[in-house]
């Protein structure tokens, strides 16, 4: 299984789910974690059954509607991966606030980095 459901009693045994752990109380991603009531993670990852394929999880083309105007506006608006905050929604020029966002290592694996403050709301 890539990811493991941690209710489940199952293990997490790829890489991806190693990475990211996310239950009914909790989305861990590397070092952070984000409450899973009012978050949702966004990435792109490597298939570790696959290495020609990629894993896309809640994400497809990450320009919005408001970038139809013009092919020069068509390009990535989110990084390898992102938390969003599902109580704001999406609007025409993006997918909602985000939490946090970053890229992968040149080896697709975490970057540490200091976790910012997180918000009162």
């Amino acid at each position: 299984k890539l990811l493991a459901n941690t209710g489940s009693g199952e293990n997490q045994t790829r890489s991806l789910a190693t990475l990211l752990t996310w239950n009914d109380k909790t989305i861990k991603l590397g070092s952070q974690e984000w409450p899973a009531s009012t978050s949702v993670p966004v990435l792109c990852y490597p298939n570790p059954l696959n290495t020609t394929r990629y894993i896309i999880v809640n994400s497809g083309l990450t320009f919005r509607e408001a970038h139809d105007k013009t092919n020069s506006l068509q390009n990535p608006k989110l990084p390898d991966w992102a938390i969003l905050d599902i109580r704001e929604p999406p609007t025409a020029e993006s997918a909602g606030k985000v939490l946090a966002a970053d890229f992968f290592d040149s080896h697709w694996k975490w970057i540490p980095r200091p976790s910012p403050p997180q918000d009162a709301n």
